[in-house]
């Protein structure tokens, strides 16, 4: 079930594959994945006696923040911000620095080992998060040491990533999956491998997420495109129809058969 995944052992073992793959190289003195896992329950073993059963919200966001913020100095990387190591688990744990949803995997994966309802929120721009306690709910941003975030916060965020005619909208408080918070952290590694000019190894990433989440269609014609541009042409063309066989999108359908048409004739 997409809510049965833990986020950070999910983004930890793609971060394993990733150095099978050639997509990150393991770096001199890394962490291996037994020193992670082993990390990642200290995390929780720190936090579970700080929370009492009639804490509310803001008292177990601050159990959260105190840990992971305080006492192992988890941060966001606001000064190489566009680095891949802040989407690579292996990395973030040991620098302590991350992108906004890597740090809110670990959020998400230590709230859930100890028994708190933390997730993701769809909001548009820079990544939030939700903590329910004793009845009630709090935003909170895991890139800004775990603080709270109130409404006027939110509607500075919403107007920063849309424009000043922007406004709050319900859509942007519903809460994402475990497995979309991974799938967002994956996006991050891929749009960056794509800037990057890194085609090889951003057609990787993308068969991972699809391997990870088949439901992701829209990654099938952005598949596609990407092989199509190495001249994989075979690869292509078994992506886009995929896509075109599952798809809903009509407009998506449309533009991927245009460019199936295209590779056929330059596979005659």
């Amino acid at each position: 079930p997409a809510d049965g995944i833990d986020p950070a052992t999910a983004a930890l073992a793609f971060a394993i594959v990733d150095r099978a793959d050639g997509v990150a190289q393991a770096q001199s003195g890394e962490l291996d994945r037994a020193a992670c896992e082993a990390h990642i329950a200290a995390l929780a073993e720190e936090a579970r006696p700080l929370l009492r059963n009639d804490d509310g919200p803001d008292d177990a966001r601050a159990a959260l923040a105190k840990v992971v913020a305080g006492r192992f100095s988890y941060q966001g990387d606001v000064e190489t911000y566009e680095d891949l190591q802040n989407a690579d688990l292996i990395r973030v744990i040991q620098r302590r620095r991350g992108l906004p949803v890597a740090l809110g995997a670990l959020y998400a994966s230590l709230a859930r080992r100890i028994g708190v309802e933390a997730h993701g929120l769809a909001f548009p721009g820079h990544f939030l998060m939700r903590i329910e306690a004793g009845g009630g709910r709090a935003a909170f941003d895991p890139f800004h040491g775990g603080a709270a975030v109130g409404t006027p916060e939110m509607r500075a965020l919403v107007k920063a990533a849309l424009g000043e005619s922007a406004e709050l909208k319900s859509d942007y408080f519903e809460t994402v999956t475990a497995k979309q918070l991974v799938i967002r952290l994956r996006n991050n590694i891929k749009v960056r491998l794509l800037r990057g000019n890194r085609l090889r190894e951003a057609a990787i990433v993308a068969d991972g997420m699809v391997a990870f989440a088949p439901e992701a269609l829209e990654l099938l014609r952005e598949i596609g495109l990407i092989r199509a541009r190495l001249g994989e042409l075979t690869a292509a063309r078994r992506a886009l129809d995929r896509y075109i066989e599952t798809s809903a999108d009509d407009a998506g359908r449309r533009k991927a058969a245009q460019l199936l048409d295209e590779i056929e004739r330059r596979l005659q």
